[in-house]
C-alpha cells in the first residue's frame, strides 16, 4: 500500500485526470468566445487554421487572411458592448478532429446600430500541432434589426459612398487585393457589352481597369445614393481625361453601384459601367 501510494504521488493527478479530446475542445470553444467577446483579436486569431473557411448566408471567406481580413477582425472590432449566450452546445470529437454544434444570442451595437442576432453554428476544429484550430464556420440566422435611429440614414449614405471611393481608389492605387475585399462573392459587373462575374473580373477586366485608372484621372462630378434598410444604390457621373496608351481620352461615364449590409460592412454586388466620348460643341 505504501508503495502504491508512493507512485500515485510521483504520477500526479494529471496522470489520472488528462482531459478527453471533448474536454480539449469545449476549452477551446471557451477561450474562443472569450477572445471574441472580449475584443481579443491576437487571442482570436491564433486560434484559426490557415486553412480555415468561413460561410454566413451568401459570404464566403477562403483562407486566414480572407476571413479575417474581410470578416472576423472587422466584425468583431465593430462590436461595442457584445453580450452573448451559447446553448445546445454539441460536440464531437476524435483525438485530432472535432465537430461543434450550437445555438448563439449576440446582442451588440455596430456602427451606432443595435444588433440582437439569434441563430445557429457550426465549427469544425483540427488538432494542429497539439493545439486546437478553426478549420469551419458556418453560421445560419435572420439577424433582425431595429429601425434605424433618427440620423442614422445620413451615416449609411456616408458608409455607402466611402465604400464606392475605397474601390475607385484602390483601383487607382493598383491594389486589386483591396478592390477585390470590397466585392461580394456573387457580384456582378456590366461593363463594355459584357456581364463577368467575380472571378472573371479578376482574371478579365480588372488588370485594364486598374491600367486605365492609374494611367487616366478620373474626377466626379456628381453621386447620389440611397438606402434601403439593408440595400443601398449609389449612382454617380464621372469626366476621364488624359492620355491612355498613346490616344487622348475625353469621356463622360455613369456608374450605378449596388451594395448590401454585411457583418464587415457595406459590400458591392453589382456595378454598371457606360460612357461616351464628349464631343466638341456638344
Amino acid at each position: 500500500r505504501i508503495v502504491t501510494g508512493f507512485l500515485f504521488a510521483l504520477a500526479g493527478p494529471g496522470a489520472v485526470a488528462a482531459q478527453t479530446p471533448d474536454a480539449e475542445v469545449r476549452a477551446a470553444v471557451a477561450e474562443y468566445n472569450r477572445a471574441m467577446v472580449a475584443k481579443d483579436l491576437p487571442a482570436l486569431k491564433a486560434l484559426l487554421a490557415p486553412e480555415i473557411v468561413l460561410y454566413e448566408h451568401s459570404v464566403r471567406n477562403i483562407g486566414l487572411d480572407d476571413v479575417w481580413e474581410h470578416h472576423l477582425r472587422p466584425e468583431v472590432s465593430a462590436f461595442e458592448n457584445m453580450r452573448a449566450e451559447f446553448t445546445d452546445v454539441r460536440v464531437s470529437a476524435t483525438s485530432d478532429m472535432a465537430l461543434v454544434t450550437r445555438q448563439y444570442s449576440i446582442q451588440a451595437i455596430m456602427n451606432g446600430r443595435p444588433i440582437d442576432a439569434k441563430g445557429n453554428e457550426t465549427m469544425g476544429w483540427a488538432r494542429r500541432d497539439g493545439a486546437w484550430r478553426v478549420t469551419h464556420i458556418h453560421y445560419s440566422h435572420p439577424c433582425p434589426r431595429p429601425p434605424a435611429p433618427p440620423g442614422q440614414a445620413a451615416n449609411d449614405s456616408g458608409e455607402v459612398a466611402g465604400t464606392v471611393e475605397r474601390f475607385h481608389a484602390a483601383l487607382e492605387a493598383g491594389d486589386s487585393a483591396a478592390a477585390l475585399g470590397l466585392l461580394a462573392d456573387d457580384v456582378v459587373i456590366l461593363e463594355s457589352g459584357g456581364a463577368e462575374t467575380r472571378d472573371e473580373y479578376r482574371a478579365g477586366h480588372l488588370p485594364a481597369d486598374i491600367a486605365f485608372a492609374k494611367a487616366v484621372p478620373s474626377r466626379r462630378e456628381s453621386m447620389n445614393v440611397r438606402v434601403r434598410g439593408e440595400a443601398a444604390w449609389a449612382s454617380a457621373i464621372r469626366t476621364t481625361q488624359g492620355e491612355y496608351r498613346g490616344r487622348q481620352v475625353n469621356s463622360r461615364g455613369v456608374e450605378l453601384i449596388v451594395l448590401s449590409r454585411e457583418p464587415g460592412g457595406w459590400r458591392i454586388r453589382a456595378i454598371h459601367w457606360s460612357s461616351r466620348a464628349i464631343r466638341q460643341g456638344g
